[in-house]
């Protein structure tokens, strides 16, 4: 079984053997933490079942408050020049530590020059969508802004987002993503998923009666259309947090450092925070296991990252993502984890987000900062979320990273 062919490898930190991840998280208004039931599945039916808390984890690593260094975690090059502080602190948190090749140097001049032709109102305005769906009662907003580089100049938004409204002519069901490019054209990859993923869920005509299998399916072929589309996604890619509403049923795909959360009102009368995803990163115990196995090896520049056998590339901060040909031949796939919940009148909302959302701010308090604006608008609320994270990597870094959000108000009764 080769390490690149995304649909035929996956690792599970349970034992049981699988082809596809997903959990089944299950309605608990008794408990402040509401009980997460993990339900392995290759065709969408159970195999096995534990339970942990809802709270996050925190798969991230903390670098901020200490020196960049370039860590051997596994397979990292003995005798590696140890990068200083302030070599690192410009380029410690991408999502790709390579460096581009000429292709890409000119793709990034072309881009530059084209940004330097907008004036900077244009560059620094956020893009912001809001409506309401027409037959489930579910009010969202989309807002996405541009990071900046280490000289405050905006740079290239590789953030994609969408909402589809009535998905597939269903008129109770609907499509919301999220996507995080990165690489010389990460901007492009997250565009081409963000507009071939909706369609190739419903591809097989199996998504009604299989969502797991129709789902999986439809990410690892949109992987295989990037990889063959005229994009060089050789170290290139980007995340995929994805959700499929059908009525009161939520089934939720991820790829990558991407998150999905739930805030959901708890017997005391608090919105605690109902994790729907699991960040996928180097270091997570199964995630590094796949990618051992694979010839690849994980340890740390700034981050915990992806490298290749014998060549210091592609320093990917992420285990699974779509796109990334050069990381997918050390274990790298777009093969997603799924999890499923069924929504009810104790749930108030849910949050899509890029990782430059999560840098700083944890799964509780960004269900916080949305809770404070219950009373208004989900737009008010999407806003005041990037602006925090916006204000947190000011307050951390000489860069931002490119900040984007969906948040849906939810009233099921």
């Amino acid at each position: 079984m080769g390490c690149g062919a995304s649909s035929h490898v996956a690792v599970n930190p349970e034992p049981t053997p699988h082809t596809n991840n997903s959990k089944t998280i299950k309605e608990n208004h008794t408990h402040d933490n509401t009980s997460v039931n993990n339900t392995v599945t290759s065709n969408g039916s159970p195999t096995s079942e534990t339970t942990t808390s809802s709270s996050f984890s925190g798969n991230k690593l903390s670098v901020s408050k200490r020196e960049s260094r370039r860590l051997s975690m596994t397979g990292g090059p003995s005798g590696s020049k140890v990068s200083t502080a302030n070599e690192n602190a410009r380029r410690r948190r991408l999502s790709v530590a390579t460096q581009p090749s000429e292709d890409a140097r000119q793709v990034l001049k072309e881009n530059n020059a084209a940004l330097s032709m907008l004036s900077p109102g244009d560059l620094n305005k956020p893009i912001i969508n809001s409506s309401k769906a027409a037959h489930l009662p579910v009010r969202w907003a989309e807002y996405s802004r541009p990071g900046n580089d280490p000289m405050k100049r905006v740079k290239e938004n590789q953030d994609s987002v969408c909402v589809k409204d009535q998905y597939g002519g269903v008129p109770n069901q609907m499509f919301f993503g999220v996507f995080d490019g990165h690489g010389p054209n990460g901007g492009l990859a997250s565009q081409f998923v963000k507009e071939h993923l909706p369609d190739s869920w419903l591809a097989g005509k199996d998504l009604m009666e299989e969502p797991f299998v129709a789902i999986n399916r439809g990410c690892l072929t949109t992987n295989h259309e990037l990889h063959t589309s005229n994009i060089d996604v050789y170290v290139s890619g980007t995340t995929s947090i994805t959700s499929l509403l059908r009525g009161n049923h939520l089934f939720v795909a991820n790829i990558g450092d991407s998150r999905a959360v739930l805030g959901r009102m708890s017997a005391k009368g608090q919105i605690k925070v109902l994790d729907l995803s699991s960040d996928q990163k180097p270091d997570r115990p199964d995630e590094m296991a796949r990618i051992l196995s694979c010839g690849g090896r994980v340890f740390e520049w700034g981050v915990p990252r992806v490298w290749m056998k014998d060549v210091d590339m592609p320093g990917l901060a992420m285990s699974r993502s779509i796109g990334d040909i050069a990381a997918e031949t050390v274990g790298v796939f777009a093969e997603p984890e799924l999890a499923e919940v069924s929504l009810g009148k104790n749930d108030k909302f849910i949050i899509w987000a890029s990782d430059g959302v999560w840098e700083f701010i944890s799964s509780q308090e960004a269900v916080d900062i949305v809770a404070g604006y219950l009373d208004k608008s989900p737009i008010e609320a999407a806003g005041a979320l990037v602006r925090e994270s916006t204000k947190r990597w000011n307050e951390e870094e000489d860069v931002v990273d490119d900040t984007t959000c969906i948040v849906a108000f939810l009233d099921f009764t």
